[in-house]
């Protein structure tokens, strides 16, 4: 499989609260793509967003919509 990530570079960062909109493409050759999940980790203690915007320790991934313009928010709490 490959995946690009059209929006957000490694490593940016923003406000607390802000919605946040992930855009870019995933496939396969041969195939399609069934499911396509990001992990957002916070760097400053390694937590991770969960699908809640709550941050937790554990490693959490977050299923994105997949749809032929795809997008997925996710909205941290803090």
């Amino acid at each position: 499989p490959t995946v690009t990530i059209g929006s957000h570079a490694n490593g940016f960062s923003l406000a607390a609260g802000t919605p946040v909109v992930f855009s870019g493409t995933a496939g396969d050759a041969g195939t399609s793509v069934a499911t396509v999940e990001v992990r957002i980790k916070r760097a400053s203690d390694g937590y991770y967003c969960d699908a809640s915007g709550a941050w937790v320790s554990q490693e959490t991934w977050i299923a994105a919509t997949t749809s032929v313009s795809s997008h997925s928010t996710a909205t941290s709490k803090d």
